[in-house]
């Protein structure tokens, strides 16, 4: 008798336990996920991940990867997710999302910009003419109202001081301005503020940006630099 209900027993447990796993791998497949916190079902959802200049380091959830394509970071329960990216030589990115059930949030769209860029001086003049009159394309989209930056009518960042000048970079989320005797970029979001250029002087200077290079006025001087 003992042994038919050990027997029944292990074969019970047997069972269930195939079952439950059956279940996980059907809810997984499905897009749910059991959340050991809340003690709930939840739909998961999934952050998308690319940057440029590859390779990049990513840092997400206590792992690291190396990313030389874009990334899909899947099965993630609702909440909130800090994303970084570094690579030698270039500033980090990083930003902090929140993820809702079945979301799926895009950063495939991050720029890294290099670690104290070199100015160089340009002495050809014509460039004085070419910077001014790519500034007023690159900075159509922009709004500024004394120190906020406005992009297509939404509320950027606000500054202490008064935004002398700033330029959307095409088809990214990259605005690269002037505040005092600093140019610095930011993204459309208000996040990641990093400093691209010291001044020797705090007077307004059209932007431009071309093939990695970023060209402003200095006083008198034109310069141009790598900043990617």
């Amino acid at each position: 008798m003992k042994k038919r209900l050990k027997f029944i027993a292990f074969w019970a447990v047997a069972i269930i336990t195939f079952s439950s796993f059956a279940v996980l791998l059907l809810m997984e497949a499905n897009g749910y996920k059991f959340n050991t916190k809340s003690l709930k079902i939840q739909k998961t959802g999934l952050i998308l991940v690319e940057a440029d200049p590859e390779p990049v380091v990513l840092h997400f959830a206590g792992k690291t990867k190396i990313l030389i394509m874009q990334e899909r970071l899947t099965k993630l329960l609702p909440g909130f997710y800090e994303v970084e990216i570094t690579k030698d030589n270039y500033q980090t990115w990083n930003k902090k999302v929140h993820l809702d059930a079945g979301q799926a949030i895009d950063l495939t769209k991050i720029l890294l910009f290099l670690n104290n860029p070199k100015p160089q001086e340009i002495t050809d003049p014509s460039y004085h003419e070419k910077i001014t009159k790519t500034y007023k394309d690159q900075s159509k989209d922009l709004l500024i109202k004394e120190n906020e930056i406005w992009s297509e009518e939404k509320f950027v960042t606000r500054f202490t001081d008064k935004v002398e000048a700033a330029i959307r970079i095409n088809r990214t989320n990259q605005i690269i301005f002037q505040v005092g005797q600093e140019i610095r970029v930011i993204d459309v979001d208000g996040s990641n503020n990093l400093l691209l250029v010291k001044l020797e002087n705090s007077t307004p200077t059209p932007l431009m940006y071309s093939a990695k290079k970023l060209y402003y006025l200095d006083g008198e001087k034109i310069f141009q630099t790598v900043i990617r």
